[in-house]
């Protein structure tokens, strides 16, 4: 129980303005990409940011990492 509050304690800190921690939906809306795109062709890309694993909970993945992948990544018309 000491455990599980201390993580929630962290993820509360981690979510809390600029860097915070995204899901894949939150990667999806942010990419304007359905969700199964994400998991089947963004995140298992070797050059997508490593996800950070929170036992009981999803992957998730630093926002700014994904900010700068994407900017890395963007496509010039």
């Amino acid at each position: 129980e000491h455990l599980l509050t201390e993580i929630l304690t962290e993820l509360k800190k981690q979510t809390a303005g600029p860097g915070r921690l995204w899901t894949a939906d939150d990667i999806a809306i942010f990419l304007s990409l359905s969700k199964a795109s994400i998991s089947a062709r963004i995140v298992c890309l070797p050059s997508f940011p490593d996800p950070i694993q929170i036992p009981g909970s999803t992957r998730r993945w630093h926002q700014d990492d994904v900010q700068k992948w994407a900017r890395r990544h963007k496509k010039t018309k």
